[in-house]
């Protein structure tokens, strides 16, 4: 049930927050087919064609009669006569009858009010104005290995929108005799849906040495055996906890680091006077997990840019695309 609840997920759950009216009309839907549910499990079933892509379908179960009435014309409403009733069904939509008389239900008529959020400076806590700019202090995120630890060097590499696979190349210095090989992957959602979405493969795929003078492959790592860790040294240390925990480690405050990989940044903020909900704008870094007092409020992908056409047109008519719909073009898909 958490497909249409929203984006946002806390901490490592699948969850989400209520993404109105999305959650409230899927909601509805859901009750009606409840209601019916043995109707459409057990029921003879009798189909009626009417011209233009429009038909009733009726399910019929120990004296109830539930109807389906589908309009799946892109462009054109209809109006039909059905058991001596006129019903209005609106283009690309199904009205549904739990009774064959009444219609409760239309996919294109939302009843449920939408969620807006409007978003304003913090006007100040206990009489200060708030900075436009907060102190941060940071660290580096310590890559572990189970023979030896140290900081991650090389560089990251993520796949560009709408991709799901890419090839990562750098250049390492072998040592004679045992080397160990250090991987940090992560998977920060999909850019989109579709048929067979749960096959996507993701994660590392193959590992292989190759030599720099010739291209030819000298070991092919992928069938070696792996040790995996869950998680960054920083979630096990709780860096994040605000009970003092983590008061021994130390936090750097000069020469912030903006460039690097890997970095916990903390800094503090007074409680906002508003009443309202309170957001925080995470625009400018990057991709990475956020916590408010210890408490984990999701991952976020600021880098990650929409892409779609200014002149498209919301509708909900015709089939499904990767770009229908779509808001809020060339911006961060979760900032906030």
């Amino acid at each position: 049930m958490n497909q249409y609840h929203g984006g946002t997920n806390y901490g490592r759950s699948a969850g989400g927050n209520y993404n109105q009216p999305k959650w409230g009309h899927l909601k509805k839907l859901h009750e009606v087919l409840k209601s019916v549910e043995e109707a459409l499990t057990y029921g003879v079933t009798e189909n009626y064609q009417y011209p233009n892509f429009v038909d009733v379908q009726l399910y019929s179960y120990n004296g109830q009669d539930v109807c389906f009435m589908g309009n799946a014309h892109e462009s054109y409403d209809a109006t039909i006569s059905f058991r001596n009733r006129e019903y209005f069904i609106p283009a690309w939509s199904v009205t549904i009858l739990p009774d064959c008389v009444k219609p409760v239900y239309n996919t294109a008529h939302v009843n449920v009010q939408t969620s807006i959020m409007v978003k304003e400076h913090n006007p100040g806590s206990f009489g200060q104005e708030e900075p436009l700019v907060l102190d941060c202090h940071w660290k580096n995120e310590h890559i572990e290995n189970f023979e030896r630890s140290g900081p991650p060097r090389g560089r990251t590499q993520y796949a560009q929108n709408g991709q799901y696979s890419f090839t990562y190349e750098i250049r390492i210095n072998l040592r004679k005799g045992k080397n160990y090989l250090t991987l940090c992957s992560s998977t920060v959602g999909l850019a989109h849906s579709g048929a067979y979405f749960g096959n996507v493969p993701v994660g590392i795929k193959g590992v292989q040495i190759v030599n720099g003078s010739d291209g030819t492959v000298t070991r092919d790592l992928s069938t070696n055996q792996w040790v995996y860790k869950v998680g960054l040294l920083g979630e096990t240390t709780k860096l994040f906890d605000v009970s003092g925990l983590s008061d021994g480690h130390r936090w750097r405050t000069e020469l912030l680091s903006t460039s690097e990989q890997f970095i916990w940044y903390k800094t503090n903020f007074k409680t906002p006077l508003l009443p309202d909900l309170v957001v925080v704008d995470l625009k400018g870094m990057g991709k990475g997990h956020a916590w408010v007092n210890g408490y984990s409020i999701g991952r976020f992908w600021s880098s990650y840019k929409t892409e779609c056409d200014d002149t498209s047109s919301c509708d909900y008519r015709g089939a499904y695309g990767a770009d229908k719909g779509a808001t809020n073009c060339a911006e961060s898909t979760q900032k906030w």
